[in-house]
């Protein structure tokens, strides 16, 4: 709450330093309730504020705080990229500090995706085990270039764990160096963090004495002297639960587990009625704006009218009145005919969002990694074409879309959502007005391109690069999507659900496209405008 007091008085005072600041300390407050969701939204407003400025430390901590959010949340690729992120910030910056914290997050990255490869593909987790180990020596290295025995000692008790089964005696003497230097430091929270490591490794020896004594140690500390967050406090539970469990107390172990349950519903909730929240939300200022601007046109109407009786009062009575007759009858049908278009529009494009709002929803529930990915792609399909559908209310054209403003913003929408937002594509756009019977087309095949250099091409690019082309040849529109990443095997017996539909598409547009592969990937289509 008195963080909340705080963003509010700085979008008083119009201070993006300040603003960009609070929004980052919002999502590290969200983190410690649990509600991930939330604190990544704050985590994002604060990335669009510090962004353009430029390199810094502030941004690098942003980056960190994202990257740990999906590290909890299981979510591999996302954390790799905002890990990486922080360290190409950190070493622009050049801070110790940040290059130390970046190499500690993308050793957690690595060792996350080890796990996920470690039944599935040997050779694959082998590369991931050999970057956690390489990521963990730097990390350590430039600790202890900072000659900071606390920072090296927070080191010491996250590595730890990793340590548990594959190297115990290592896990004990990196426990026990943090543990000693957090006792000089009279650091409790500290003390709390590794005597639940301890916990762990004396639980995976079988030391049931010594693991019980550190586990009243860690409850003693938590309940004299600190307030435990989410994640300290699932995680006490399910150190507890492992202890029990292996020591063959089912019912104390149950209790621990059935409080595991209890924390994990409670972030549940939050997501859900976060998310819920922003959408009464959304659903109230669109209600407004819409009103507003029902009355804007009402008091428009009202003096185009009196207006065209002004005028009319000048001619003779009878041209008037036939006039003006023919006048009123042929406007009627014209505003009833853009009306109607206009309404059909705005309809689909609220339907739309709210097609792509419950995709979200159920998105933020599911934890297969393939039912995500299909989920995220149906709602970026979604998107494309509400974004043409804004386009064409919005607009003064009722069934036709500039693709010189359609097209950035799609692109944008799917950046922002893959995570690429600092990416600046290179247009080269004409005004090229195209039927919305195209325009949806068009738009969804643009939408599967970019979702595939998102997904293939740029996380595998340490620089990505993005040029769009679109123009008129003749009577002819040729698009162009180019990238710079590894390309792919454009193989017809390994099609994806992609590939399959930017044929179908193109064969909607009666059009003609090619693959080129050197360097990169582009893609040419050609259709008639």
């Amino acid at each position: 709450m008195e963080t909340q007091l705080d963003y509010r008085k700085a979008v008083a005072k119009k201070d993006s330093a300040e603003l960009g600041e609070v929004c980052y300390l919002l999502g590290k407050r969200y983190t410690a309730l649990g509600d991930f969701l939330t604190a990544k939204r704050w985590f994002i407003q604060s990335l669009r504020i510090r962004e353009p400025k430029g390199y810094s430390e502030a941004i690098g901590k942003v980056y960190l705080r994202l990257t740990e959010n999906h590290v909890v949340s299981g979510q591999f690729k996302e954390a790799r990229v905002y890990a990486r992120r922080a360290l190409v910030n950190n070493q622009k910056v050049q801070s110790v500090h940040g290059l130390m914290a970046s190499y500690l997050v993308l050793s957690g990255t690595y060792g996350l995706g080890y796990q996920l490869y470690e039944k599935q593909n040997k050779a694959q987790a082998k590369i991931f085990l050999d970057s956690t180990y390489y990521c963990e020596r730097q990390a350590i290295h430039y600790a202890r270039v900072m000659k900071a025995p606390n920072e090296l000692a927070n080191l010491y008790s996250i590595f730890s764990s990793g340590y548990r089964e594959s190297d115990p005696q290592r896990a004990m003497h990196y426990a026990n160096y943090a543990l000693s230097v957090y006792t000089k430091q009279h650091d409790y929270n500290g003390l709390f963090n590794s005597y639940l490591k301890l916990v762990s490794i004396y639980t995976g020896q079988r030391k049931f004495d010594r693991a019980l004594a550190a586990l009243q140690k860690a409850q003693k500390f938590a309940k004299a002297h600190q307030r435990l967050d989410f994640l300290q406090s699932i995680n006490m539970e399910k150190v507890s639960t492992d202890l029990y469990q292996n020591m063959g107390q089912w019912k104390d172990a149950f209790y621990h587990l059935e409080k595991v349950h209890t924390h994990e519903l409670a972030a549940l909730s939050a997501d859900r009625e976060g998310a819920l929240a922003r959408l009464e939300i959304e659903y109230e200022t669109q209600k407004k704006e819409l009103l507003l601007q029902s009355k804007n046109d009402e008091l428009a109407r009202r003096n185009q009218f009196i207006v065209l009786i002004s005028v009319l009062l000048l001619l003779t009575l009878l041209i008037s009145v036939v006039f003006f007759r023919l006048f009123r009858k042929n406007r009627r049908i014209s505003r009833w005919n853009a009306g109607l278009v206009s309404e059909q529009n705005h309809r689909v494009k609220n339907n739309l969002q709210v097609v792509s709002s419950l995709l979200g929803l159920h998105l933020s529930r599911l934890s297969d990694p393939v039912a995500k990915q299909a989920v995220e792609e149906s709602q970026l399909r979604v998107q494309a074409m509400a974004v043409l559908h804004r386009r064409l209310y919005d607009g003064d054209q009722l069934v036709k879309v500039n693709l010189a403003t359609y097209i950035p913003d799609l692109v944008n929408g799917i950046l922002q959502a893959y995570g690429f937002g600092t990416l600046q594509p290179v247009y080269q756009l004409q005004p090229i007005w195209l039927h919305v019977d195209k325009s949806v087309p068009l738009g969804l095949m643009i939408n599967e391109l970019l979702v595939n250099a998102c997904k293939y091409a740029f996380t595998a690019t340490e620089n990505p690069s993005l040029m769009i082309t679109c123009s008129y040849q003749g009577s002819r529109v040729h698009l162009t999507v180019a990238d710079n990443g590894p390309g792919f095997s454009e193989d017809p017996a390994n099609a994806s659900f992609g590939m399959w539909l930017i044929t179908m598409l193109a064969e909607q547009l009666e059009g003609a496209y090619e693959f080129q592969q050197h360097p990169g990937t582009t893609f040419h289509l050609s259709f008639n405008g």
